[in-house]
């Protein structure tokens, strides 16, 4: 591929505000243009201010249903679009984009097809890993975030480990950097989850907060999103009688600034393939308490830098929150650990070394025939 730009197509239902939508936009914004030419293709409508975020051309190639009579066409458009532009790569996410994206590469006769896996697949139907065992023969390597999604697609999927290759999320240290503002004087306890996927468990953090503000009478709790949940998690507040020592922040644009007024922060989750709040957390130096699920432990080290707990077990979760806002010295202690971590392995620029790797070694025949590995062989 010497002498050109390596085209990149990146396949997504859509853009819009979520985990995988923000890493994607923030590495395409970042990708050396020098080197690498991305387009992005949604298969459904995007929310347009998302998408000026994005400083790359967005295409829609709009599938509403695989059972749709229109099915064959919108296919059609994707092979014609991926051989128009005559791209080197195809990249996959979500379960109909890489469903569809996969279809359209191979017809297009694209050289290398990459699909991610970025969760443990915790709803996937019988239906649908049918469909992926019909695909799946057609793609080239399979990217996961995390450890624990490499061990999940292997096992639910039937996926070879050679054929795998983990790139942890990144993170934008600067914005946290830009973020930090003055403590409030209040040790506040806090949890960024969405409020419309029940695996979350934001419920579990509502009665760990109640257990644990009678350890710590000064603490607070804040949450930090918004969905049909919300209700629900809020009169559980108020039958527990925490619900004036719990804010409900709803889905707001300054984290950091959140982050920075935080002493604890939390993840109740039951399932995370690589949870993006936990490095947020570690971002702006603050210690974790999190359920020992999917990828946390790779992030979470025991007593360095956080806790595990069980996930669903509240009482577990709040004697560690409550151990922690006891003890201020050992919570910065446990917070630079973190920030030192998140620096030296998860900041964009470090990250953006690896993906490059990731698409120079791609394309050259031999390099990837195995496990693939930042900075060696594969």
């Amino acid at each position: 591929m010497t002498g050109k730009r390596t085209r990149i197509a990146y396949l997504i239902d859509s853009l819009r505000i979520g985990g995988t939508e923000n890493q994607l936009t923030d590495m395409v914004n970042r990708l050396d243009r020098d080197r690498f030419e991305p387009l992005i293709i949604c298969i459904r409508a995007s929310d347009e201010a998302y998408r000026q975020r994005v400083h790359c051309e967005v295409v829609t190639v709009r599938l509403d249903s695989f059972r749709s009579a229109a099915f064959p066409a919108a296919l059609l458009r994707l092979v014609r679009l991926l051989r128009r532009r005559r791209i080197d790569i195809v990249q996959t996410y979500f379960i109909d984009s890489s469903i569809f994206g996969v279809l359209g590469a191979r017809l297009a006769r694209v050289s290398r097809v990459v699909s991610c896996r970025r969760d443990l697949g915790f709803y996937y139907s019988p239906g649908i890993l049918r469909a992926f065992a019909l695909v799946n023969r057609w793609v080239h390597r399979f990217q996961v975030n995390s450890e624990a999604v490499a061990r999940r697609l292997e096992v639910c999927e039937k996926v070879r480990r050679e054929r795998i290759d983990v790139l942890h999320n990144g993170i934008d240290i600067e914005a946290f950097r830009r973020g930090a503002v003055s403590g409030d004087g209040e040790p506040a306890v806090l949890i960024v989850a969405n409020l419309n996927r029940q695996v979350k468990r934001v419920d579990v953090f509502v009665r760990a907060a109640a257990l644990a503000a009678k350890r710590c009478p000064a603490a607070r709790f804040r949450i930090v999103g918004d969905g049909a949940l919300r209700p629900g998690l809020e009169a559980l507040a108020a039958d527990l009688g925490v619900a004036g020592r719990i804010s409900f922040l709803g889905s707001r644009d300054d984290v950091p600034a959140l982050l920075s007024r935080a002493a604890v922060g939390v993840i109740s989750s039951d399932s995370e393939g690589f949870s993006n709040s936990v490095i947020e957390y570690f971002a702006m130096g603050v210690p974790v308490v999190a359920t020992d699920v999917g990828g946390n432990r790779e992030l979470v080290a025991e007593g360095v830098n956080g806790f595990l707990v069980p996930p669903g077990d509240h009482r577990a979760m709040a004697g560690r929150i409550a151990d922690l806002l006891a003890d201020e010295r050992r919570r910065g202690e446990m917070g630079a650990h973190g920030r030192r971590e998140v620096e030296h392995r998860f900041a964009w620029p470090v990250k953006m070394r690896e993906i490059e790797e990731y698409y120079t070694a791609l394309l050259c025949p031999g390099k990837m025939s195995g496990r693939w590995a930042p900075g060696g062989e594969a």
